[in-house]
């Protein structure tokens, strides 16, 4: 039972440690790193004893190197924007405190190997620095650290780790190339923050934006170089820190080898993983022929004609790498091209957008043109009936009651009369109720509505040109491809946003239609109503002038004349008040739409000048490719004729060597001819 119980026991113990090493608490270790004094931080070995001969375990070492290296080293911006590299010792990199990723890994692999610990230095591609989404990898230009823990390769980038680098705004110089086409050198400058995201990474979440050239170092399923180009994802660098538990993948010897044939056997696994890489077949083979060379050339045991096969061997491996420099500099022109490609593809649906946006607002200012002229129309019927009013009312005071005539024999009953006037009183009560009703409906519901609807309309083009100011700030300040998410999330909301006013300017134009109408409407029971008083007043006259005096004593129709007029000339007093307060509003609707219309133009004014920054950004992004290009293909060319001097050289020592073997063939011949 003891023995059944045993193996449990023990993977349970492996488990735990596991579980501690994932969660292990590096506070103390981190603090007395970062207080390390300054005067032995000049020799990298008394640095190193300094830091880890106090921790007896691996990871603790490699943590106390990796945090003092994160803290104090910064990288270097002038190296990263003129590509001048030089490889640096470990104690130039700890006196110049500045170092590229190749000085960060330099640096910690000599510390390490002081410190007992096994470190290598890996080569591959990343989702950093130049990188654009959907790119050709055709170079591996990155390098980071892998170090054995207690048996288990550990994964860590103190490049990444220690910081990130951004552009400088260098506003005056980027203004002068906006506006003179002036051109300038795009400067960057280093932040320091410290990402233990990068330390001991776990080897899949690793894989996310880091691809070794040699896929044995990735640590886990191999991912192949295509599924990296398409996926386009980078590694959340918010996410929470977790550390792995190592790796114990088996790494070939040949990692490790300093024999020549090891250069070549580890350039074309790397080109086998990656056939776009032909810089590093290159390498491989330059590095292969010239270290074989120099062995061979130094071996005395080496029988000449032997040397010979060997020289020949070699220039046919630097013609190969020769070869590959020139597929290398088409590949780079490829990965132009379709950057290129890609750039015009990303201006073309920006100059869409922004000429659809160009599009909407030509379209909204001519409904507020239109809402403008409408409005002025209207505005010159409630005037033209207010002139109708006051013409009434000239006409009402010269009407006089008319002469009584000499034999007035009409005879009208009061009951008829009542009846009458009860039932114009009605009418008039109705049309008036009804006009009312109509004017509550437009000053308390449609205006109010209006002035919501102009309120939103105005916040929502403020809204649009503080957009399109971010995103021409963006492209022309921050714009790069990693930035290129912000950009079309601004996008997004400049369509919802442009969406939405356009439902604002439908609603308006619908809402000053419903207002015009129910004007008219106004207008015709006003008529009516006037019409209605004119008639009554025309009755009473009419009457008046023909009823017997006893009647006209009776019904008193001279008061009932006046009464008509006086509620006539009432009527028509509170209808011009009416018709001038709404005057007054179409006058502060016609105002608020011409302010709008102005705002509109400030759109359009910013549109045009996002459109110009795009054409701008597209402009300078194919002048930087080339630059890159041009850059690249410099090296490759340098490259190429330093592979020529490497052919050189080794074609005068083979031309010695010949020389010497028929030499030695001439001498033994005449040698064996004495002797005969």
């Amino acid at each position: 039972m003891k023995k059944c119980l045993l193996p449990i026991f023990f993977c349970f113990l492996l488990f735990c440690m596991q579980s501690i090493m994932a969660q292990k608490d590096y506070s103390a270790i981190d603090r007395y790193a970062k207080k390390a004094p300054p005067g032995i931080s000049r020799l990298y070995k008394p640095l190193t004893h300094y830091l880890t001969d106090r921790y007896s375990s691996d990871d603790e070492k490699a943590r106390s190197i990796a945090v003092w290296i994160m803290n104090n080293i910064r990288y270097d911006t002038k190296v990263y924007r003129t590509d001048k590299r030089k490889k640096l010792s470990p104690d130039r990199i700890l006196n110049k405190r500045k170092a590229i990723c190749q000085g960060y890994c330099d640096l910690f692999e000599a510390m390490c190997t002081e410190a007992g610990l096994n470190a290598r230095t890996i080569v591959g591609y990343d989702k950093g620095g130049d990188y654009e989404p959907a790119d050709i990898f055709v170079r591996d230009d990155h390098a980071w650290n892998a170090v054995n823990i207690e048996g288990k390769w550990q994964l860590l980038d103190l490049t990444w780790g220690a910081g990130y680098v951004i552009p400088k705004r260098q506003l005056f110089r980027r203004l002068l190339y906006l506006v003179f086409d002036v051109p300038f050198k795009q400067k960057y400058k280093f932040i320091k923050h410290l990402d233990f995201g990068y330390f001991f990474t776990n080897p899949d979440t690793f894989a996310i934006d880091h691809l070794p050239a040699h896929p044995w170092w990735q640590l886990t399923t191999e991912k192949s170089i295509k599924a990296y180009e398409k996926d386009t994802t980078v590694k959340n660098r918010l996410a929470p820190v977790e550390y792995s538990d190592g790796a114990s993948a088996g790494i070939p010897d040949i990692d490790n080898s300093q024999e020549p044939v090891a250069y070549l056997k580890k350039a074309l696994a790397a080109f086998k993983f990656n056939p776009k890489n032909y810089r590093i077949l290159a390498e491989g083979k330059a590095l292969y022929a010239s270290k074989w060379f120099v062995q061979t050339r130094k071996d005395k045991n080496m029988e000449d004609k032997k040397k010979v096969e060997v020289y020949d061997s070699c220039k046919t491996v630097v013609d190969e790498a020769k070869d590959a420099i020139k597929m290398y500099i088409h590949y780079t022109g490829e990965e132009r091209n379709l950057r290129k490609i890609k750039n015009k593809e990303y201006q073309k649906a920006s100059n869409s957008f922004n000429k659809d946006q160009k599009h909407h607002i030509a379209a909204e200012t001519q409904k507020s043109t239109a809402t403008i002229s409408n409005t002025e129309r209207q505005i010159a019927k409630i005037k033209a009936e207010n002139k109708n009013l006051r013409n009434e009312l000239s006409d009402m005071n010269r009407v006089k009651i008319p002469e009584r005539a000499k034999k007035s024999v009409r005879i009208v009953s009061k009951d008829q009369l009542n009846f009458y006037s009860k039932k114009n009183s009605d009418s008039l009560a109705l049309l008036q109720n009804a006009v009312d009703t109509l004017v509550s409906q437009n000053e308390n519901g449609r205006f109010v509505s209006l002035d919501k609807n102009e309120g939103n309309i105005d916040s929502l083009i403020w809204v649009n040109c503080s957009l399109i100011y971010k995103k021409a700030i963006t492209r022309v300040f921050f714009f790069d491809w990693n930035y290129k998410q912000a950009v079309d999330t601004l996008q997004y909301r400049h369509f919802a946003v442009t969406n939405g006013k356009d439902s604002l300017f439908a609603e308006e134009t619908t809402l000053f239609k419903d207002i015009a109408g129910n004007e008219q409407q106004q207008t015709s029971l006003a008529a009516q109503t006037r019409n209605k008083y004119a008639q009554q007043l025309k009755f009473y006259y009419s009457l008046y002038a023909t009823c017997t005096d006893s009647i006209l004593t009776e019904l008193k129709l001279k008061d009932s004349c006046r009464e008509v007029k006086v509620a006539w000339r009432e009527y028509n007093n509170d209808r011009m008040v009416q018709n001038d307060r709404e005057i007054q509003r179409l006058k502060s609707k016609k105002r608020a739409i011409t302010a709008l219309r102005r705002e509109l133009r400030t759109e359009k004014r910013y549109n045009n000048r996002e459109i110009y920054f795009e054409n701008r950004r597209y402009k300078y992004f194919n002048k930087k490719y080339f630059l890159f290009y041009k850059r690249e293909k410099k090296k490759a060319i340098v490259y190429y004729k330093n592979l020529s001097k490497l052919k050189k050289a080794i074609q005068v020592t083979d031309t010695e060597c010949k020389k010497k073997i028929k030499e030695d063939e001439r001498k033994e011949k005449e040698a064996v001819e004495k002797a005969k």
